[in-house]
């Protein structure tokens, strides 16, 4: 009876949940007369349904409120029939203020009405489908959505509207433009500075390359390849074992590296690179991924190497300028006596002749002096404006005489070149030493071309060339059709004693020499060779704007006097043979061993025609600040400087430009005697001429 009665009650239970249940899907599906029908028949269920129904759309209509999302109702003209608080929130608006207005009024700029009327008809038949759009809100403002949408069916027939659902993406897509803004600025940074990224994974062995790395290593985007092994393929053969220990290394600590390696490009060119970079090592030690930077160094990397050939220019420079003016000095004295000693000897004296071979010998080693004092560029020079046309043209006869007859010699001179402000000697010796220098790369013969051209170097062109501003310059350049030199040969070529030839033919002072001239007037040297090809040396020289200097005048007739001359010289046996030189001539003379002395001889009165100095002297004070102390208080003193090296060539030559007569040690007795007698004369007709106005 018990279970009976049970299973009687619970038929009777799940009976009348199904009729509920069904009461409930037609009134949830709008068959309220069918319902109404069944009242007469079960009030009770009715009221059951009605319950259930009233609690299901509370439920639903809670769901739908407090939803993070924001739901959209329209009807068939997409206009407003329901929105929920979070679109409210999401638009600004409220929500009985939207009920009845068209989607579009809230299309935002930046996808425009008819993009919104156009993905809104096409969300209607794909509603699967997701879209990125902007509404405007009721300040102005834009909001990013994500809108999927799905028509509202009330038959399998008919569509009765449509759902939107809606997801506020703003400050996600603001972030993703700022992500992409970043992005895009350190792009353009590391573009600029000229810096490739790599990101390599280990354990697959793959890697990436950004563009700007593949443009280090010569390669077109998106050409690299894509594996450690392509990278390890445009390395250097000479570095790649290196590189390879360096990863490997870094791979087992998993500390930082850096690390210096060459490209080979597709054209066979080599770059420098410098990379620094980063592995990140596994749970148990293992390398899994790498990343790091790469920078092309081979233009600062060819920079530093000119500024440290040019250290080492300047520090030669400065030892081949001392060693000169002590062995000037020595020659000085020696070639000073031989010549007192020879003025003495009868002229059948069988000593004569070995004295005429010391002065021989000296003059030679005098020679090597000039060439250290040019390279050193702290040799005594003696300006002159002149058209460098006319040296090419008077040293044509000596040029081809040096480089003989196998070798052709051909002259392009440009007829309206510049002029130029430098001693005019010595542009002659860097063109001798440069055709020389061509005609012995060409030993079967050949020819070589002497050209010169007006140039103007804007700032960057300037650039390329070290040491010069940008301006107004010529160019004399000297090319040949010979073998040619190596890398290797051009960075050394302006080294004092460097030379490919035997050591019988070639001291090696040539090059180093013309380059110290040339720097010294403020030019450039620049080297275009390739081997087997030839090679083209090019003289840059500042154009100047003065007219060309006249011609010096004679020499004096005589070159002895009677004058008072006050000497300063502060190497003890120069002092004595320079005074026993001027005293064989008929001077009267008055020798000290410093600046100091000097002035102090003046300022008590001492009265001299001539005060000649040495250039260079021991003690606080040398020649030319001497001089220009001098000149101030006894102005209308003859001055001649003595020297043949300078370690102040710019206090020099301003006293030089201004009318300073110097004569060049080594000097010989008639050298020195034609100066002296040139500086007084020079002074006696100023005094005849005051006197006359």
């Amino acid at each position: 009876m018990i279970a009976t009665s049970g299973s009687r009650s619970f038929d009777d239970v799940a009976r009348r949940l199904e009729e509920a249940e069904a009461t409930i899907e037609a009134l949830l599906s709008g068959q309220i007369d069918a319902v109404l029908d069944a009242d007469s028949k079960s009030p009770v269920l009715l009221a059951s349904a009605q319950d259930a129904l009233r609690h299901s759309e509370e439920r639903y209509r809670t769901i739908v409120e407090t939803a993070s999302e924001g739901i959209w109702t329209l009807d068939e003209n997409f206009n407003t029939t329901f929105v929920n608080r979070r679109l409210a929130e999401m638009l600004g608006y409220r929500a009985d203020a939207m009920i009845g207005r068209s989607v579009l009024d809230f299309a935002g700029k930046r996808s425009g009405a008819s993009d919104a009327r156009l993905l809104l008809q096409y969300s209607l038949h794909n509603a699967s489908e997701e879209h990125e759009v902007a509404l405007a809100r009721n300040d102005g403002s834009e909001l990013c959505v994500l809108l999927k949408s799905s028509p509202i069916r009330q038959s399998a027939s008919q569509d009765d509207g449509t759902l939107v659902m809606l997801t506020d993406i703003t400050e996600r897509k603001r972030a993703a433009e700022r992500l992409q803004a970043f992005e895009d600025r350190t792009r353009f940074a590391l573009e600029v500075a000229n810096v490739g990224v790599w990101d390599a994974d280990f354990v697959t062995e793959t890697a990436r390359w950004s563009e700007q790395l593949e443009a280090q290593y010569g390669l077109k985007p998106g050409t690299f390849g894509g594996t450690l092994e392509a990278f390890i393929s445009h390395i250097h053969p000479e570095d790649r074992a290196e590189v390879i220990e360096k990863i490997a290394a870094a791979g087992e600590s998993g500390l930082d590296f850096s690390m210096s390696n060459r490209a080979i490009w597709p054209d066979g060119s080599v770059h420098w690179l410098t990379n620094q970079g980063r592995v990140e090592l596994g749970a148990h030690g293992e390398p899994l991924r790498g990343t790091g930077i790469s920078q092309d160094v081979t233009e600062r990397r060819a920079l530093e190497q000119q500024f440290q050939q040019a250290q080492k220019m300047e520090a030669v420079g400065r030892l081949a300028g001392g060693v000169a003016h002590d062995f000037n000095n020595l020659l000085s004295v020696i070639m000073g006596w031989t010549e007192l000693v020879l003025a003495d000897l009868p002229a059948d004296s069988p000593i004569r002749d070995s004295l005429d071979e010391v002065l021989r010998a000296a003059a030679g080693a005098t020679s090597l002096t000039k060439q250290l004092l040019a390279f050193s560029r702290q040799q005594i020079v003696k300006p002159s404006v002149f058209d460098p046309n006319d040296v090419v043209v008077e040293t044509q006869k000596m040029l081809r005489r040096l480089i003989g007859e196998d070798v052709k010699l051909v002259t392009r001179l440009d007829p309206g070149l510049g002029r130029v402000k430098m001693d005019q000697g010595q542009l002659e010796q860097v063109i001798v030493n440069l055709v020389v220098n061509s005609r012995d790369a060409m030993p079967m013969g050949g020819t070589v071309t002497v050209e010169t051209k007006n140039v103007a170097l804007d700032r960057e062109s300037a650039r390329t060339a070290a040491d010069l501003a940008p301006g107004d310059y010529i160019v004399l350049s000297v090319s040949d059709t010979g073998s040619g030199m190596s890398t290797e040969v051009q960075a050394r070529l302006f080294e004092p004693f460097f030379t490919t030839k035997e050591s019988n033919k070639g001291t090696g002072l040539g090059l180093a020499t013309s380059y110290g001239i040339v720097k010294q007037a403020g030019g450039h040297i620049a080297v275009d060779s390739t081997q087997g090809a030839g090679s083209t040396m090019s003289v840059f020289l500042p154009r100047s704007m003065a007219i060309t200097d006249p011609s010096p005048g004679t020499a004096a007739a005589t070159s002895r006097g009677t004058e008072l001359v006050l000497l300063v010289e502060d190497d003890l046996a120069v002092r004595r043979v320079t005074t026993g030189m001027l005293k064989s001539m008929g001077y009267s003379v008055i020798s000290v061993g410093s600046g100091e002395e000097a002035l102090k001889l003046l300022s008590d009165g001492l009265n001299v025609q001539l005060l000649l100095t040495d250039v260079v002297l021991a003690g606080g004070m040398n020649g030319p600040a001497l001089v220009r102390e001098v000149r101030a208080q006894w102005p209308r003193l003859s001055v001649l400087f003595a020297s043949g090296y300078t370690s102040d060539a710019a206090s020099l030559r301003d006293l030089l430009d201004s009318g300073a007569e110097i004569v060049e040690k080594p000097f010989t007795a008639n050298s020195l005697g034609r100066s002296v007698r040139h500086v007084l004369d020079a002074r006696s007709e100023a005094e005849r001429s005051r006197a006359r106005s």
